[in-house]
């Protein structure tokens, strides 16, 4: 499909601050390394939080799906004259693109507007915290749902983390005997 692409044709690629969309990002970047097409990309977080006047402090969209149709397109509009990625710039993704697919970890982060590969245990310590938090909110401690758990974890993750991932997580802690499971794990969510 990208080789389908006409040569004068603009490409426009929506990218959220995020480890998944940056590094898709660089994905296709690196696909499009033999393209000589004009390449704008819009950054929909930084757009997001100009249009509406939010702080970094402040929460915001995660990824771009998290934005609603309506917004995209005033987003798509108060930046029509988006600036183009430069041939350096295109270089570099595809440098980082390499870097990163040569990496053997799982896991990617977002971090000071870098993707950073990280063991896939990065975010036990914030899973096992938030179990505990949920305990001490509970009148008698007993055993809780794991989607209340996987959902407070995302729901205070300051990244885009899928909830099969945290599931995953929470599996491997009931395995390494920092959790408890009762009932079946496979019917776990």
């Amino acid at each position: 499909m990208i080789n389908s692409i006409p040569k004068n044709t603009k490409i426009i690629i929506w990218v959220g601050e995020n480890s998944h969309e940056q590094t898709a990002l660089r994905f296709v970047q690196y696909l499009l390394k033999d393209k000589s097409n004009e390449l704008f990309l819009i950054d929909t977080t930084k757009e997001y939080k100009k249009l509406f006047d939010i702080p970094d402090s402040d929460g915001y969209p995660l990824h771009t799906g998290e934005i609603v149709p309506e917004n995209l397109r005033i987003i798509y509009e108060n930046g029509r004259n988006f600036s183009s990625v430069s041939e350096e710039q295109r270089e570099k993704m595809e440098e980082e693109w390499q870097a990163i697919s040569s990496t053997q970890e799982v896991l990617r982060v977002w971090e000071n507007k870098e993707i950073k590969s990280v063991d896939e245990a990065y975010f036990d310590y914030f899973i096992i915290n938030k179990a505990n938090k949920l305990h001490k909110e509970q009148e008698k401690i007993e055993f809780m749902k794991s989607a209340r758990l996987i959902g407070e974890v995302i729901g205070y993750l300051d990244q885009y983390v899928g909830d099969e991932f945290i599931e995953y997580r929470v599996r491997q802690l009931i395995m390494n005997g920092v959790f408890e499971i009762e009932g079946v794990p496979k019917g776990m969510r």
